[in-house]
Formats: C-alpha cells, structure tokens, sequence
C-alpha cells in the first residue's frame, strides 16, 4: 500500500475544523461565550494558527472542533460521545496538545478508524491567585462521538512518550454534570 504524500497545502482528511476560545474567568458555557478563532482546511493553515497562538494557549480554553460540530458537550451532537483525557505537564502539554489537534485531524488519534474524533481541548489548571498564579498542568480531552461502542482509556493512541496507557481516562458525557 502507497503512503500518500503530505504537503503543506494538503487537505486535512478529516476535513474542516473550528478552533475556539474560552476564558477560564467565564463561568458561563454557551455558544455566545466562545470565541471563535478560525477555521482550517489544510496542515498550512494549522501550523500557522499554532505558530500564531505561541504560548497564548496559557491564557484560557482552546477548542479544536471538527465542522460543522459545536464545542458544546452536551450538544445533541455530542451528548451520546465522550472524552479521552490526559494530563500534560507545565512544560510539555501545550506540545501533548498540539499532538492530539493533529494526530485527530489526520484521523491517526484513534486505535479504531471508526472510532471518529470530534474535537480537541485544552484547559490549564491554574494555581495560585494574583501575581503568583501559575500553569500547574494542563488537561487534555479528546472528545469522541460514540461512547457506547468506544468508550475505553485504550481507544485513543499516546501520541507522547510523557503520556503513559495507564494515564489515559475515558468518561462518557452522559456522566458530566450539567
């Protein structure tokens, strides 16, 4: 079987995808309190978000979500899926992060090809208050669409050698609180 070539011009095989932002100091979580960034079609335009974005990542909740599905868990879209979960280090998640947006895009992220991968989040976890506020860590969610049929820790791929099998989560969204 031929490896298909990848340019930087190449479409994303999974086709169109929205990257959002949501501050951390927003206790509010509709669609009206998401900002919307931009959306791709090809490596170029991922890469280029990445570069601009640097260490902005830092700064609230970024949302890589697959058109035309909403950043909304307990959309009707999402509801029946559910979310892989790792933990990134201060100094490797943004890294982890960006590993999981491609790896998805590139529908590489999942162990089953049928298991389809609908969005991407990252959410730091900050300690301390004021001035000595810090990034601690970052959690990771890979958020699937079929909980009832892919639904363990094993489902997803460790796109990081810092991220261990045993450190992957799986939680359906049907136990989320709303």
């Amino acid at each position: 079987m031929a490896v298909p070539t990848i340019t930087l011009q190449s479409p994303i095989p999974s086709g169109a995808w929205t990257l959002y932002f949501h501050s951390h100091k927003e206790k509010r979580w509709t669609l009206e309190t998401f900002q919307k960034i931009a959306t791709v079609t090809t490596l170029q335009d991922v890469l280029g978000i990445f570069k601009e974005l640097g260490e902005k990542c830092k700064a609230g909740m970024f949302f890589w979500m697959r058109d035309p599905y909403p950043p909304l868990w307990e959309n009707y879209h999402h509801i029946r899926g559910g979310s892989y979960s790792v933990r990134g280090s201060q100094e490797n998640g943004i890294d982890i992060y960006k590993k999981y947006v491609l790896a998805s895009m590139f529908n590489l992220a999942a162990t089953d090809s049928n298991d389809m991968i609908l969005g991407v989040t990252i959410s730091p976890k900050v300690v301390g208050t004021g001035p000595s506020a810090r990034t601690a860590f970052y959690i990771i969610k890979i958020w699937n669409r079929d909980a009832a049929t892919y639904n363990t820790p094993g489902g997803i791929h460790s796109v990081d050698e810092k991220v261990l099998p045993s450190e992957i989560l799986y939680t359906p969204h049907t136990e989320k609180k709303m």
